[in-house]
């Protein structure tokens, strides 16, 4: 079942240090949770880049949990190059909550995420995330939920036009300001 508004999704994986973490724990935070792609994903790593060194601009009493298809082995291995992150990263290696909750696998909406934000490639290839391996599904698409203080969704956007079609940073910003 996709998740949409009014819904309370659960979640429950390994973060990237080994330890458990479930979603539950964060109640009484606004939440920002993204089904990323795969760890090596230059799309992704773009957007953890831009999250960490944005980070001092969001509000109080909001977390950030990213979710990608990878190990928790290679996660590791992928986001050491970003430092510490002041934010929430799981692995779901076997795309159980992918799964559970429809996210898309599409190699059409994959090419169009390099057709209509080549930029964003360059950028990231410049930066040096160039997935050499993959560690998880190519064509797998990401989905944005915005979680209230109880962990209910009042906004989900699961990618539509392309496989990086998710909330911009203004609007996370500006939902964890509210």
């Amino acid at each position: 079942m996709k998740i949409k508004k009014g819904d309370a999704p659960e979640l429950k994986l390994k973060k990237m240090d080994g330890s458990d973490f479930d979603l539950n724990n964060f109640k009484g935070k606004k939440v920002y949770l993204k089904y990323m792609r795969f760890a090596s994903c230059m799309f992704c790593n773009l957007e953890v880049n831009l999250l960490k060194n944005k980070h001092s601009e969001f509000g109080k009493d909001f977390e950030i949990v990213l979710v990608f298809h990878s190990s928790v082995e290679f996660l590791n291995k992928q986001m050491k190059k970003h430092g510490p992150l002041p934010f929430t990263v799981l692995a779901d290696p076997d795309f159980t909550y992918y799964k559970k909750y429809e996210i898309d696998r599409s190699m059409t909406k994959l090419m169009n995420a390099f057709i209509f934000k080549f930029p964003k490639a360059l950028s990231a290839m410049l930066k040096g995330y160039i997935p050499i391996k993959l560690g998880g599904y190519l064509d797998i698409m990401t989905a944005d939920f915005f979680l209230d203080k109880e962990g209910v969704v009042i906004r989900s956007k699961y990618s539509e036009k392309d496989a990086f079609d998710g909330f911009e940073f203004s609007e996370i910003k500006e939902f964890s300001l509210r």
